[in-house]
């Protein structure tokens, strides 16, 4: 019985923190801002609007009506209450590990699925899918997603039944709706028959079921919702114009990041914008040639795992990674830390079964002490998520570099009414964006954390190197927050002289 609890304390343990936090960022759009959230529309309309309440006609493209129905119900249930929401995201992610532990179970040892489900209940990359309440969206979908292999594989092995194809399908329909990177899972169950089925007839119909149920997610997608981004003054699509060797170049590179925050979350963030990403040039095309060269070492794992019987779950991983690869599309953020929910499972999974084969006291001794330490990290960083200004304040020094979030820390500076913060990272944000689409390192990012912010103003031009008068920062300041409708935020970081 242990080994089915432990995972869970883990993870309650590493996430309780964030149970403390308000309403944050984009959770005020889509829970306390959407209409069918707060039910004063009828709760059909979570299939008619896109996730943030609006018309499919507007940017950006989120489809996610079965997590607007979720917080529709716990709306219903306990009102605005952040606490609620957050012990409702805790819960999920609870089931979440439990339903991912059951199928780790499925193909491997006791041993082995009880430390991959441990590993994975307290990765600090998660940290953002739990305590932030819209990336519970990602959650769901993996809780269902996983789920779909529970069904179809209930003993590794076994053949799925016409039931189980059927339930699978519908799982995986519900993922779809809870957010599009669910896509890759027929991807994943072909992999994973190619190991276990024992008849050839019927080893891909589950996959075939499942293809025609993505196929025509992904019609519908298209045709109700619009396929770009859009942003008044961050650039969102990095690779905007970028040809394909260079696509292919930024997403091995890319492979090569997830794995390092992975394994040493030191500067996990909200979303990592421009200029942290940009076209390979340089030094940046051996870094991407070492991600192809890893890439294709995953590519061989994976037919030697087939070949010897044993599941590709390296491979798995990939697939569930390469939605946000820039290969397919373009998404708005090519490294954001919620991104790995679904990939690190799959790892974790080839880390347990790896361990599982150690000796006793060598593989407790590890999987205790990253625990420790993984669980640790998740702790602190669920207190950056208790409200705006520390989420904000941290994500510009965890990366420093990107526009975004130097954009958002001065929209939140202007509305708490400090006006000089707000100008000064409105400058670093607009330097960085006169630089777009190359790579760019402001050398002010040293003076933000000890220089008052009235010198840094005053030494601007040194600092940023750049030849752009105060009022056209200021300028362009008001102009953002008026867009947002806070006029009154707008007067107050206006030149003087206006």
């Amino acid at each position: 019985m242990w080994t089915w609890t432990l995972p869970l304390a883990i993870a309650a343990v590493a996430f309780a923190p964030g149970l403390a936090g308000q309403f944050v960022q984009d959770d005020r759009v889509v829970i306390l801002g959407n209409r069918v959230v707060t039910g004063e529309i009828p709760w059909w309309h979570a299939f008619t609007t896109t996730f943030w309440g609006r018309p499919f006609d507007a940017p950006p493209p989120a489809y996610r009506p079965i997590a607007i129905l979720i917080y529709r119900l716990e709306w219903s249930c306990f009102g605005a209450s952040p606490f609620a929401f957050h012990v409702g995201s805790l819960l999920w992610y609870l089931a979440a590990v439990h339903v991912a532990h059951r199928v780790a179970r499925q193909w491997t040892s006791v041993a082995a699925a009880c430390m991959a489900a441990s590993l994975f209940a307290c990765l600090p990359v998660h940290v953002e899918n739990v305590t932030s309440l819209v990336g519970r969206a990602d959650i769901i979908a993996l809780l269902a997603s996983s789920s779909v292999l529970l069904v179809l594989f209930p003993s590794g092995r076994a053949r799925p039944t016409p039931m189980r194809v059927a339930t699978a399908a519908m799982l995986y329909l519900t993922a779809l709706l809870a957010k599009e990177s669910a896509a890759p899972v027929p991807a994943i169950v072909f992999l994973l028959a190619q190991w276990g089925s024992p008849r050839v007839e019927h080893r891909h119909h589950a996959t075939m079921a499942l293809v025609v149920v993505g196929a025509a997610y992904t019609v519908a997608h298209g045709l109700l919702l619009p396929s770009t981004f859009t942003n008044d003054y961050v650039p969102d699509d990095v690779l905007a114009g970028a040809t394909w060797w260079q696509r292919v170049s930024v997403s091995c590179w890319l492979v090569l990041e997830y794995v390092r925050i992975l394994a040493v979350p030191s500067d996990l963030c909200t979303g990592r914008k421009y200029a942290e990403v940009c076209l390979p040039q340089g030094s940046e095309l051996a870094w991407s040639a070492l991600g192809m060269v890893f890439v294709s070492a995953i590519a061989w794992q994976c037919v030697h795992a087939i070949r010897t019987q044993r599941p590709p779950w390296l491979a798995c991983a990939l697939l569930a990674w390469m939605p946000f690869s820039a290969l397919l599309f373009s998404p708005p953020e090519l490294i954001a830390d919620r991104f790995l929910l679904a990939p690190s499972f799959y790892v974790c999974v080839w880390v347990g079964t790896i361990l599982a084969s150690w000796p006793k006291l060598v593989r407790r001794t590890i999987t205790g002490v990253w625990v420790v330490f993984q669980s640790s990290a998740c702790m602190v960083y669920a207190t950056m998520w208790y409200d705006d200004l520390a989420l904000l304040t941290h994500a510009v020094v965890a990366c420093p570099d990107s526009v975004h979030n130097h954009v958002r820390l001065a929209y939140e500076y202007a509305s708490r009414g400090n006006p000089e913060e707000a100008a000064w990272h409105m400058a670093v944000a607009s330097e960085g964006r006169r630089h777009f689409p190359h790579v760019w390192s402001h050398p002010a990012a040293l003076a933000e954390q000890d220089t008052p912010v009235e010198q840094r103003l005053a030494h601007a031009h040194a600092l940023l190197e750049i030849d752009i008068p105060e009022a056209t920062w200021r300028m362009q300041l008001a102009k953002y927050l008026a867009g947002q409708g806070l006029h009154e935020a707008a007067v107050l970081v206006l030149p003087t002289s206006h």
